[in-house]
């Protein structure tokens, strides 16, 4: 599990089932993923923001990943790992 970092993309390269957790970033420019890796958004209307309007609808605080709680995470975690 990560954010969009490069340790995450080497994961999913590799072949590990990967769960990427993406807030004001875009995913969608990736192309399309392997089927063991997983996309997590909080699913906001604002989202991603990063080359819009960054971070504008929520002032700078991030909604977009604070609304991801660690038990949703874990959830979509035990289901990829069984």
């Amino acid at each position: 599990m990560g954010n969009d970092n490069g340790l995450a993309h080497v994961a999913a390269a590799v072949g590990a089932p990967t769960l990427m957790i993406f807030g004001p970033t875009p995913d969608r420019e990736l192309g399309p993923l392997p089927p063991h890796v997983r996309i997590l958004r909080s699913g906001l209307e604002c989202e991603p923001c990063w080359f819009r309007d960054r971070l504008q609808a929520c002032a700078g605080r991030i909604d977009c990943l604070r609304t991801l709680g660690v038990s949703t995470v874990l959830e979509i975690l035990e289901r990829m790992l069984k």
